[in-house]
């Protein structure tokens, strides 16, 4: 009925059955202050703490889990493939 959404269902089946996606699914609490990060969970958030173009952050919400799960998942992405998608529930 609608030829271009053929098209483009048709090109979604492709990738779907040709290109393998990289998809990091989490649902980390969304707390206020998870506390302060140590070891290799500071290094996580450490990736945020410097800026070039504006004022670096300052507080806690760099310590929050849910940033710290989603520089995680920025890296296994970076070791992985060089692509993918980060996904909260």
């Amino acid at each position: 009925m609608f030829a271009q959404m053929q098209q483009e269902r048709d090109r979604a089946d492709d990738v779907k059955q040709r290109t393998t996606v990289l998809v990091i699914l989490g649902n980390p609490p969304y707390n206020g202050f998870a506390g302060i990060a140590v070891g290799e969970e500071r290094e996580l958030s450490n990736a945020y703490r410097t800026t070039v173009r504006v004022a670096r952050p300052e507080g806690h919400g760099l310590n929050e889990l849910y940033i710290r799960f989603f520089r995680a998942a920025e890296r296994k992405i970076v070791e992985r493939s060089q692509e993918g998608v980060v996904c909260y529930i």
